[in-house]
């Protein structure tokens, strides 16, 4: 019957994603090329929709029906959902496990990958139409970075609330980490190459691009998965440049178009790229329902934006950072938050690695650092001197150590000088009176003390 004809066909996609898991070593490329146009069937780019798709048609969503009759509209969307997810399973244990012979199929799994991140047809996000008109007048290097994504506090819904599509989305995601991960080495096509990624659409994307924009997701799942990918990614293209395989561009580097004509690749982060990265990771830390675990992403995101060419940004995106992590430092782990007192203290240690990068990275302008820093955060990191837990100590005092020489780099005044190093002494000197202190502590302190000394 047509049910057991479905039944059959999703138990032998989950066992040759199974076979691929353990033994994908084994498969030779006719085992690849013969199962690869079987799981792009069920995942076809032309059923990913979101609600906000022009000429949308629930009933057009269904993709490959056989086997679907006469059962119920709810278990045939249940249906789908686990193939596709098993099928995106499957893309993500082939790409990891044979990613040569994989290498005639790639561009299609990045593409169908690309569209079902954003399959949520049942949930208008209510900006993409106005993205498309504004992506139209920036350069078309650089359209797919200018989208001004944002997705809504009051949107995100909890599983029990929302439908089972997300898993799809999920799924996709990690098949383009995947990917991310088996180009490690020569990330260069991921910035590069373009893909159509929407339903009725000649725009294209990179799959950076993509990443992004897509920043908005609904799902913190799913969200947090994209940030990571997009953080993977972006660290590996530094280390990719460190190794002379492509080129970050940056305002000191040789001209952009002789290093094209040689054959280098060049990515630049320098304009919308490195803003849009910045403006939607603070989004998700001055959303109120956007989650730790996003918030907790998106530094660690900047924080690796900080080793490219350029850090993130100029005076205005580091004074920008720099508040929203004031925010961070300044909540108070009294009674009424004890349930998330381990969260909040976990995103303070988070908050003052990203600082302490930003000040100690050499990527951005010292005086810009000095300008922001002073006014904005130092009472904050001094007052983190103060916490209780012993890791949020000792990166505080990691971040003071690198003050002084700042001071000297900014071209500080003399009162300047004098308020901050007063500032200083009255942070560091109770820890260092301190004979009961942990170790870690203990030597943090030392090394502060002697960075204010030394100026």
């Amino acid at each position: 019957t047509s049910d057991l004809r479905s039944a059959d066909t999703r138990s032998l996609i989950r066992t040759m994603c199974t076979v691929s898991g353990t033994v994908g070593h084994r498969l030779n490329q006719g085992h690849i090329d013969r199962i690869v146009p079987i799981f792009l069937r069920f995942c076809d780019p032309e059923d990913a929709v979101t609600g906000d798709d022009e000429d949308y048609d629930s009933d057009e969503i269904g993709g490959d029906a056989d086997g679907m009759a006469g059962i119920s509209e709810e278990a045939a969307a249940a249906m789908q959902v686990e193939l596709r997810e098993s099928c995106f399973a499957g893309f993500e244990s082939f790409v990891l496990r044979c990613p040569a012979l994989i290498q005639p199929h790639l561009d299609h799994i990045i593409h169908s990958s690309l569209a079902y991140m954003r399959f949520d047809p049942n949930y208008q996000y209510g900006d993409e139409g106005d993205d498309d008109e504004a992506m139209e007048e920036d350069e078309e290097d650089d359209e797919e970075f200018s989208e001004e994504d944002e997705y809504s506090e009051d949107d995100d819904m909890s599983d029990e609330e929302d439908d089972d599509n997300w898993k799809v989305r999920r799924s996709a995601i990690r098949t383009l980490t995947s990917v991310v991960e088996a180009t490690k080495h020569d990330p260069s096509k991921l910035w590069i190459a373009e893909y159509a990624w929407r339903k009725n659409s000649d725009k294209k994307a990179t799959v950076a691009g993509a990443l992004v924009n897509r920043f908005k997701e609904r799902e913190e799942n799913c969200r947090v998965d994209i940030i990571e990918c997009f953080t993977r990614l972006l660290s590996f293209t530094v280390s990719a440049a460190s190794a002379g395989v492509l080129v970050l561009a940056s305002s000191s580097s040789m001209d952009d178009d002789a290093l094209a004509a040689s054959g280098a690749v060049v990515v630049d982060l320098r304009s919308n790229v490195s803003s849009a990265i910045v403006k939607a990771s603070e989004k998700q830390l001055s959303a109120k329902k956007g989650g730790e675990r996003s918030k907790s992403s998106a530094i660690g995101l900047m924080s690796t934006l900080c080793l490219a060419p350029g850090g993130i940004g100029g005076s205005e995106q580091i004074t920008s950072v720099l508040t929203h992590v004031k925010s961070i430092l300044n909540v108070d782990d009294d009674s009424k938050m004890r349930r998330h007192s381990a969260n909040s203290k976990s995103l303070k240690l988070e908050a003052l690695c990203l600082v302490r990068i930003m000040v100690s990275c050499k990527k951005h302008d010292p005086t810009h650092i000095k300008n922001a820093l002073l006014p904005i955060l130092l009472p904050e990191i001094c007052q983190c001197v103060k916490e209780d837990w012993y890791k949020v100590i000792a990166e505080a005092l990691r971040v003071l150590l690198e003050v002084p020489n700042l001071m000297i780099l900014g071209s500080a005044s003399k009162p300047e000088m004098g308020e901050v190093a007063n500032s200083l002494y009255v942070a560091i000197e109770p820890r260092l009176a301190e004979h009961d202190l942990d170790q870690e502590i203990k030597e943090c302190a030392l090394s502060a003390s002697a960075s204010l000394l030394s100026v």
